[in-house]
């Protein structure tokens, strides 16, 4: 009887990702979170950055004319693919 190993692949990212939400008032304040990452294939996202209520607040300067300005710079520092055998 033979045993049969399945290998499954799983894709690892490291990376290093700055996110810019741009004021579009006078003020010129951008708010901004900078993180490092190792993202695997089956998982994508990120905590929460910035509350929907401030990002909508008119008086905030962030949304205007229906217009909201967000910047990300991405820099990949590695990418790995890796072998997970499951018997």
């Amino acid at each position: 009887m033979t045993d049969e190993i399945d290998h499954k692949w799983a894709k690892q990212v490291y990376m290093k990702l700055l996110l810019r939400v741009r004021d579009q008032s006078i003020r010129k304040e951008h708010p901004q979170q900078e993180a490092c990452h190792c993202l695997i294939s089956e998982m994508f996202g990120s905590p929460k950055f910035m509350e929907l209520g401030v990002l909508t607040d008119p008086n905030k300067g962030f949304m205007v004319n229906d217009t909201l300005i967000i910047e990300a710079e991405v820099s990949v520092l590695t990418s790995l693919k890796r072998s997970i055998v499951n018997e």
